[in-house]
């Protein structure tokens, strides 16, 4: 009911980024924009200024294992950087992001008030921009969270002080739904938080952690039950869940966090 979907609006998501982007845009990016830039736009002013000092000082071999692409991925990449990441035209995040994850949560197909909701409670964990909602103005770019830069190191280490700073406010007394990979989980992980979490992880039937298309396909469709049955609590949605290869195994709950457990299956 509307009544009950007004009480759960202190919900939020948390997803990772997809390595695919749809390019272009309008307007100009800055790093003070969207819900998070009035927080984090010193840091990622910083970030900027490290990754255009490193492009131009590296050589191609070096660039390619720095965003981890070749060929157009790379030239792509670079371009993104030299032309200037500020002042870049812009897209929603959820219109720019359009990996597996992102097509199978499908935002566009849902209802306009699912999509309104998701604008402000899906939460991008990224290595740009720190966190970014679902409905923020972002650049095209490419910057994986386990990069590393000269003199500070590994992005997600630099980033997690940050992250949990902004987190404090951002998401206080709220439910917080963990869908990130350990990549970037290293960067944010809501436990220490005041208000209560979900994780959600994705296990192969041998005990390993589920990776590859299937495992990020039903992440995204996860992601797409918990925001079309907001009247329930994200883990009673993920102990119905069966789809996509994927089927909800157990729950373990220690203090306000629940891991929820969905293992790849045959059925």
């Amino acid at each position: 009911t509307p009544a009950a979907r007004t009480a759960m609006t202190a919900t939020f998501l948390v997803l990772p980024p997809s390595e695919g982007k749809q390019a272009g845009g309008r307007g100009t990016w800055e790093p003070g924009s969207g819900r998070f830039g009035s927080a984090l736009a010193e840091a990622r002013s910083e970030i900027i200024d490290r990754v255009q000092r490193h492009v131009r000082a590296a050589k191609t071999a070096e660039l390619s294992r720095f965003f981890g692409v070749s060929g157009a991925h790379l030239e792509r990449a670079v371009a993104n950087v030299v032309d200037g990441i500020v002042g870049a035209p812009a897209l929603p995040a959820r219109d720019r992001y359009t990996g597996v994850v992102w097509g199978h949560l499908d935002l566009a197909s849902l209802e306009q008030s699912d999509r309104r909701w998701c604008a402000g409670h899906i939460v991008v964990v990224s290595g740009l921009l720190g966190f970014v909602a679902a409905g923020d103005p972002t650049p095209d770019y490419r910057l994986k969270m386990a990069a590393r830069l000269p003199q500070i190191g590994l992005l997600a280490h630099w980033w997690k002080p940050k992250l949990a700073a902004v987190a404090k406010s951002a998401f206080a007394r709220a439910r917080v739904v963990d869908l990130l990979p350990n990549e970037h989980a290293a960067a944010f992980s809501p436990d220490a938080l005041a208000g209560s979490t979900v994780r959600v992880r994705f296990k192969s039937t041998n005990g390993a952690n589920a990776a590859g298309h299937a495992a990020k396909a039903a992440k995204g469709l996860v992601a797409r039950a918990i925001v079309s049955n907001r009247d329930r609590s994200p883990a009673e949605v993920c102990q119905n869940f069966w789809d996509g290869g994927f089927r909800f195994r157990s729950t373990s709950i220690s203090g306000t966090a629940q891991e929820v457990l969905i293992v790849a299956e045959a059925y």
